[in-house]
């Protein structure tokens, strides 16, 4: 009985320590991917993207939450490599969705 009741207690304070995290630097995050989205206005027009920037920036953090969470469940990486995991797939994010504006363009 003890045993569940801890469980449940840890898994409870890792998951609102993790919500709490994410919840203080969303609007930073959030800012910041706005402001480098909305410079890319002109192009997005171009493209034929009609997306808002908010919109933008949700897909692709949620494209690479989903993308992350999948490798880490599979490969079980180390801490620093889930970590350096992340930065990698958020380059390749902003490298991809760069390119996908620059062949909708053309």
């Amino acid at each position: 009985m003890v045993d569940v009741l801890v469980t449940t207690a840890v898994f409870a304070g890792v998951t609102a320590t993790a919500f709490f995290a994410f919840l203080s630097i969303w609007h930073w995050v959030n800012e910041r991917a706005n402001a480098r989205v909305h410079g890319l206005s002109e192009q997005l027009d171009r493209a034929g993207i009609r997306l808002s920037s908010q919109e933008i920036v949700l897909t692709v953090c949620a494209g690479i939450a989903v993308v992350w969470i999948a490798l880490a469940v599979v490969l079980h990486p180390s801490l620093l490599f889930a970590l350096l995991l992340l930065v990698g797939l958020a380059a390749l994010a902003f490298f991809g969705f760069s390119g996908f504006v620059a062949v909708c363009i053309r």
